[in-house]
């Protein structure tokens, strides 16, 4: 029988973010299939009263028949207490949907506490449960997760989704093409999110 819902939880939600894309357009898809979805994010602890997380995760210790034929779509990237504690808590079928956690070693040069705080993120994925599935983005994080965990459970890897058919569709700005024309200088142009593991400054090199 297929499960009637998927609960999504994500850390957050950003525009332009690739995690919060990713987790969007899954969740258009399994309501594209059939499936009753939920997206819920914060990074509030278990402390606030204010949480709706914390009211879901009551409720599944309270009542986890509640949710036994239920699916929990876990986004994994960073150190999140919340999301750790309600995915080992579910009891129903959980997917690990595994993005990756920046290596601290290229934070660490600019800040040290962002560092520590993906540090963390990468070393508690050793204290999950192996997921019913883990849906990672690349092989390479497939693999990430395999040698940090040391276990093997049902995988598949599947693609971000992006954003490529607004960009495809997007209409070309003159003002800002003239402008780029007009530079004689060499030009570097990047499309994306300006942070430090982006490591620019190799780009430029």
């Amino acid at each position: 029988m297929r499960p009637k819902r998927v609960f999504t939880i994500v850390p957050e939600l950003i525009q332009g973010d690739a995690v919060g894309t990713d987790a969007l357009h899954l969740n258009q898809a399994l309501t594209s299939l059939g499936y009753t979805t939920a997206i819920m994010y914060n990074r509030h602890d278990l402390t606030d009263p204010t949480s709706h997380l914390k009211m879901v995760f009551n409720r599944i210790e309270a009542e986890p028949a509640v949710f036994a034929e239920d699916i929990l779509l876990y986004h994994y990237a960073v150190e999140w207490p919340l999301g750790d504690q309600i995915y080992q808590k579910f009891p129903g079928k959980r997917i690990l949907r595994y993005h990756n956690v920046t290596p601290d070693d290229l934070l660490r040069p600019y800040n040290k506490q962002i560092a520590d705080f993906c540090k963390r993120g990468h070393d508690n994925l050793k204290k999950l449960d192996p997921p019913d599935l883990l849906l990672a983005v690349s092989t390479e994080n497939l693999t990430d997760y395999q040698t940090v965990t040391g276990n093997q459970p049902n995988s598949a890897v599947l693609p971000p989704y992006s954003q490529a058919e607004f960009l495809l569709s997007a209409k070309i700005d003159d003002r800002f093409v003239a402008k780029l024309k007009s530079i004689t200088e060499p030009k570097f142009l990047f499309v994306g999110r300006i942070s430090p593991h982006k490591n620019l400054h190799q780009l430029i090199e």
